[in-house]
């Protein structure tokens, strides 16, 4: 952790703060992974959607035959 006294000889050198830069990295990567799961999950929303359908009618048939 940065404490208050340490920031400014940290801004006076000009830098220095890795960790800002890695959490902004790992920003960036989450969203480009959310961004991909969303395209993903439209993609084959409507197949997953059908498949669950399919399954319900099938055990439906099966609770309504006992």
């Amino acid at each position: 952790m940065i404490k208050a006294r340490e920031i400014r000889p940290r801004l006076l050198r000009g830098g220095g703060c890795e960790e800002g830069q890695a959490l902004v990295e790992y920003a960036l990567i989450l969203a480009l992974l959310t961004i991909f799961c969303m395209g993903a999950l439209s993609l084959v929303g409507a197949n997953v959607a059908s498949f669950l359908n399919l399954i319900a009618s099938s055990l439906g048939t099966i609770v309504a035959g006992s």
